[in-house]
């Protein structure tokens, strides 16, 4: 599944476990509030893999593309949804 986000902060909080990175928590003011859903493993920004990346070069990743137009988050959603951060 392919997300793309607008410019700016994604509002997001990502973790890793022993097989990939995913999104922990979706933050109330996040502009993916409806794309992207707590327990979403993230396989790919921009098309590309960061699946041996860690945490901080994931993080660094996205931060370095806020003034993009636009950015290409592939992921792998998992069920069930995760609730939204208040």
């Amino acid at each position: 599944l392919d997300v793309y986000a607008p410019p700016g902060k994604l509002g997001i909080i990502i973790d890793r476990d022993e097989s990939a990175i995913f999104v922990h928590t979706i933050k109330a003011r996040s502009i993916l509030i409806g794309k992207l859903f707590a327990g979403d493993k993230l396989i790919a920004i921009d098309d590309e893999c960061i699946r041996m990346k860690t945490v901080k070069e994931v993080s660094r990743m996205v931060a370095e593309r806020n003034s993009n137009p636009t950015r290409k988050l592939r992921v792998i959603r998992s069920v069930p949804r995760g609730p939204i951060d208040v």
